[in-house]
């Protein structure tokens, strides 16, 4: 099992966000361990994806970061200290980011109430952040072996122990992560040494196909913003203009709508 009391945590968006349990720190120098459903006990944190959101809030900075499943929750505290608030204020979005910082919960601890409080930012390229996926599907892969294997009647160590108790873990559940897992790999460039002779750009009806699973995988009750379906789209190889142009093609044919300014959501 991957933990946090040595090195840093690594784990997708679409798990960690979904996070509502909490775990005490062995020892006792921090605060609690956010407790993810795929069995990550996240203190310090590596978050790698495309910023798709950086605005300025009441205590500081936010940040959305998106990695292929699902989108990280960023604070920066604006308490002098640091520059850190400056440094996120000057990243164009969108800009591939590496963030550091540590996972924390809200008061309640409703769905989605996971966020990471920035320490450090870090502006990346795509074969970095592709790293990141790589090493990230091996420590969620290797975590839900050890989740697998628990339920399976081996005894667990105190986190899978803890996992299961709280998120009432069975092996639909894990057959989901291991889901997530194969959609973050399937938005990783090819090697260069792999990489197919240049071609023509993909056919318009092939992002609008693309785009369209996304919100269908992504969306909620108000939709998707924009930005992010661009981002997420991005990830996916395709540009920022032909994803754009996709996206006013579905609106004009109803392939989907705007609940609100800056949002669409399929029909």
């Amino acid at each position: 099992m991957e933990g946090a009391l040595e090195g840093t945590v690594r784990v997708f968006a679409g798990e960690f966000s979904r996070s509502t349990e909490s775990l005490p720190d062995p020892s006792g120098d921090s605060p609690a361990l956010v407790l993810t459903p795929g069995g990550a006990a996240c203190g310090r944190i590596v978050a790698v994806g495309a910023a798709t959101e950086i605005a300025d809030y009441g205590g500081g900075i936010r940040c959305r970061l998106a990695d292929p499943t699902g989108v990280f929750e960023i604070e920066v505290a604006n308490n002098g200290k640091t520059d850190l608030p400056e440094t996120f204020r000057k990243i164009p979005v969108p800009s591939f980011l590496a963030v550091i910082g540590r996972a924390q919960l809200r008061s309640g601890s409703p769905a989605g109430s996971a966020f990471i409080r920035a320490e450090s930012v870090q502006i990346v390229s795509r074969p970095l952040r592709d790293a990141w996926i790589l090493r990230t599907a091996d420590s969620t892969l290797d975590r839900v072996a050890a989740l697998a294997d628990a339920l399976n009647g081996k005894a667990p160590d105190p986190v899978v122990q803890a996992v299961i108790g709280s998120y009432h873990t069975a092996m639909p559940d894990l057959r989901e992560i291991v889901a997530m897992v194969e959609t973050a790999l399937a938005g990783i460039a090819p090697p260069a040494s792999a990489a197919p002779a240049p071609e023509e750009p993909a056919p318009a009806q092939d992002a609008r196909e693309i785009l369209i699973a996304v919100l269908a995988e992504m969306q909620g009750p108000k939709g998707m913003p924009v930005e992010e379906l661009v981002a997420q789209a991005a990830l996916r190889g395709i540009p920022k203009d032909r994803a754009e142009a996709a996206i006013a093609v579905m609106i004009r044919e109803d392939d989907c709508y705007q609940p609100q300014k800056g949002s669409v959501r399929l029909l």
